[in-house]
């Protein structure tokens, strides 16, 4: 397999439309935490599927388009 930098694989995604300035390392786990990186890793991951972060998320884009006059599709 090719190897390639961080960088390289943060511009690829980008440029399929996934956002890439705030990916979450298990070293953000490790540097305050005794832990393993599976375990580190396993930290981020929950906390990522907690609810109240995913509709935080949504509920902040939807006051950014709101703010910036961005209608919202209709169903």
């Amino acid at each position: 397999m090719k190897e390639f930098t961080t960088e390289q694989l943060r511009n690829e995604l980008a440029s399929r439309g996934w956002q890439t300035q705030h990916l979450w390392h298990m070293d953000d786990v490790l540097q305050n935490y005794k832990c393993s990186e599976a375990e580190a890793m396993d930290v981020i991951e929950s906390a990522f599927k907690l609810a109240g972060v995913r509709e935080y998320i949504f509920d902040t884009i939807d006051e950014i388009c709101w703010q910036e006059g961005i209608k919202q599709k209709r169903s």
